[in-house]
């Protein structure tokens, strides 16, 4: 079942109307950039796989880190929780966020995304995660996306 961002969005909106700045962040960014793989769990061991438009579309959970004791570690959310989130925020240009636990960046970048509908460069969108490498890959997404420096 593939859902590309417009019918994804269609498809998240069944249920509730999504405000148009948030629409927009959804429309906008692109999650298989965030998301170039994710683990599934196959018994009792982890298996990875590279991220399709059809997986990465569908509104679920994606597994994207798995610790040394092989639990799931990090992920990228739900996007219909995401939605909520972002429509709880009632993100306005005056507004400052920080996101602890950044991890692939992508409710981040939905962030940004939304302050520059707003008229606004996402500059004062700042980010933490535990591991440089979800920090590193958050900034160069973060810069391409808002072409402002994250």
């Amino acid at each position: 079942m593939m859902r590309e961002p417009e019918s994804w969005s269609k498809n998240m909106e069944q249920t509730k109307a999504l405000a148009p700045v948030v629409r927009n962040a959804f429309l906008h960014v692109d999650r298989r950039c965030f998301v170039p793989y994710f683990y599934t769990r196959q018994g009792m061991e982890w298996r990875r796989q590279e991220a399709e438009t059809s997986t990465v579309y569908q509104d679920r959970v994606l597994v994207t880190q798995i610790d040394e004791q092989q639990h799931a570690s990090s992920s990228s959310p739900q996007p219909t929780i995401i939605a909520a989130l972002l429509e709880a925020l009632h993100l306005a240009p005056s507004l400052r966020v920080l996101e602890i636990g950044t991890g692939t960046g992508y409710n981040a970048a939905l962030i940004v995304r939304s302050w520059i509908r707003l008229g606004r460069p996402g500059q004062d969108a700042y980010q933490v995660h535990v591991t440089p490498h979800g920090h590193y890959h958050f900034t160069l997404r973060a810069q391409k996306l808002s072409g402002a420096d994250a």
